[in-house]
Order: C-alpha cells, then sequence, then structure tokens
C-alpha cells in the first residue's frame, strides 16, 4: 500500500512541477501548390482551443503544448475544413507537419472535411541520436509492463545486467546513465515504475543536448500519461471513424 501511495504521489509531483512543452509548425499551401496565408488553425484541449493563424507565407506555429497526440484542424472562408490526425508533440521539441493542401469549396467531397491522419517516426531524422517509441506501440509488447526489458529491447547499444535493472549504454557503467520522468531526474532508476503509466519514451544514445550535464552514458527520458493524451486520442479515433464511414458511403454511391 505505501509503494502504491509512493508512486501516485510521485507521477502527481512530476506532473505538476516539471511540465515541459513542445509546439507545431508546418505550412500550407492551395490546390495550385501556392502558400495559403490566414488560415485558421488550432488544436482542442478540453472544452478550449490553441491556435493561430498561418502568416503571409502559409506557415503556422502552436504552442505551447503539452506532450501528447492532438488533432489539427484547418479552415479558411472558401475552402473545404482540413484535419489531420494523430500530431504527436514530444517535450522540447518542435513536430514539424506534413503540408497541408486545402481544397476549395467548389470541390464536392463526401463529408464535412478533408482527414488525414499525420505518421509518426521512430528515429527523428533531425537528430538520429534520438529514439522515441509511445504507449500506442508498445502496449502489445509482452514487455509493456516492465519498462526496463522495453528500453533494453529498443536498441542493440543497450544492455540489461542479469538479475539486475541496471541498463548499460555501449557498455558504459550503470551509473553513468541519466534517467528522467516528466523532466525530472531519478536516481533510483526505473525499478517499480509502473510501465501502463508512460506515455513515451525517449532513449538519447549520443550526442547529447549540453542541458543533459557530463553524463557519459546515455539519457532515458519517460513521459507519463495525462488526461490528455486519453482525450485527443479518443477525438483522433472518432475522426478516423467517421472518415471511414464517410469513405464507406461514397463508394456505394459510385
Amino acid at each position: 500500500m505505501k509503494k502504491s501511495l509512493f508512486i501516485i504521489f510521485a507521477l502527481i509531483s512530476f506532473t505538476s512541477f516539471a511540465q515541459r512543452y513542445g509546439e507545431i509548425q508546418g505550412k500550407i499551401f492551395d490546390e495550385n501548390g501556392a502558400p495559403l496565408p490566414f488560415v485558421n488553425v488550432f488544436v482542442n484541449i478540453g472544452d478550449r482551443q490553441i491556435g493561430s493563424s498561418a502568416d503571409e507565407n502559409g506557415k503556422y506555429r502552436i504552442k505551447p503544448l503539452n506532450a501528447g497526440t492532438y488533432t489539427l484542424e484547418f479552415s479558411s472562408i472558401g475552402y473545404h475544413d482540413h484535419v489531420v490526425n494523430d500530431v504527436i508533440v514530444d517535450p522540447d521539441k518542435i513536430k514539424i507537419v506534413k503540408d497541408v493542401t486545402m481544397t476549395l469549396n467548389t470541390v464536392v467531397i463526401t463529408g464535412e472535411a478533408v482527414v488525414e491522419t499525420e505518421k509518426d517516426k521512430l528515429i527523428d531524422p533531425e537528430d538520429t541520436h534520438i529514439m522515441t517509441i509511445r504507449s500506442a506501440e508498445f502496449s502489445k509488447s509482452p514487455a509493456a509492463k516492465n519498462p526496463i526489458a522495453l528500453i533494453a529491447s529498443m536498441s542493440s547499444e543497450i544492455t540489461k545486467k542479469e538479475d539486475s535493472d541496471e541498463l548499460y549504454f555501449r557498455g558504459s557503467r550503470g551509473s553513468s546513465v541519466l534517467y528522467l520522468i516528466d523532466g525530472v531526474k531519478v536516481n533510483r532508476g526505473l525499478a517499480g515504475f509502473p510501465g501502463g503509466a508512460m506515455a513515451s519514451v525517449s532513449i538519447y544514445t549520443g550526442g547529447l543536448p549540453a542541458k543533459y550535464g557530463d553524463t557519459t552514458g546515455g539519457v532515458i527520458a519517460v513521459e507519463t500519461k495525462t488526461y490528455f493524451d486519453f482525450y485527443n486520442q479518443k477525438i483522433a479515433e472518432l475522426s478516423r471513424i467517421e472518415y471511414l464511414k464517410n469513405r464507406k458511403e461514397k463508394k456505394i454511391q459510385e
């Protein structure tokens, strides 16, 4: 009982006092490939919206955002609404969303909006030293409830010491690995940490940022789940169901 209370208190403390934010950036074009300015872009967080308008070059930026999965919505007079599902934001990082092409509302489209799904990459092409895996990807893994085993399976550069929860990066000492939970350094590693509480795990295997000090091994950064993770994933799922339903109806009509 005491152990469970400690874990719950720790999760609340980490989320409350060490929240790190990310942001979304991207570009919007018309059907001729020209930048489309002044398009409204926003995400829904609970019952409120956070967003902005694209500039004269069709570029937009939304920040600050808690780490999590979002649905991006685009609207502009004279164009069909556009939706991009499954936009994943990581802490302290910029998520570059693929270019969006708005469709004139003179074009007949089944449904109220054009819906797309953003495909995320395990390795960030902008920084190949970072590998990130998220709950939707590891939830069906046999190691999903064991963070140590899960992390050890993510890279050939990481090994787990037998009969221990210590992890080693490229042969370095276990004590040289830095563990972070929601941005807070933890000295006891991830021993006893519940796998079901993880929203994502990021592993830095080299080229460590200066903010991590003189760590000589690697960095393991865990982000815990929040209410917004569940909420945004549910909204994205409902949007996909509606989109597939509209496609099916369109095929039947054809």
